[in-house]
């Protein structure tokens, strides 16, 4: 079946920065609505029109501060990001120029 809602959670009681999940997220979704990153020490975010056109929502908690970060999809409507301070914060003015459809960013 195809996923529509994706939630992935690093519970594993140790403290922020010392996370035994280290991976990335690139990969094509194209039914994928609703994505939750919390946690996780990611290397990778990308978030694209060929990669996860029809994501609606986005939120994203403790992204390390070297994430690879893009994120350009005009279908977001709702991005949530907590405690996440990137190298290059250009990606910011690149991901709200592209969520032609965003009704609330937080």
């Amino acid at each position: 079946a195809p996923v529509k809602y994706l939630t992935i959670c690093e519970n594993s009681g140790r403290s922020y920065g010392d996370r035994a999940i280290n991976f990335s997220f690139a990969i094509a979704l194209n039914r994928l609505k609703v994505l939750h990153l919390i946690d996780v020490d990611i290397t990778k975010l990308h978030l694209t029109q060929e990669l996860t056109p029809n994501l609606t929502e986005l939120y994203i908690r403790n992204l390390p501060r070297e994430c690879d970060f893009k994120v350009e999809v005009s279908a977001l409507e709702d991005i949530r990001i907590e405690h996440f301070s990137p190298e290059n914060e250009s990606f910011i003015k690149n991901m709200l120029q592209t969520a032609t459809n965003l009704v609330k960013f937080e």
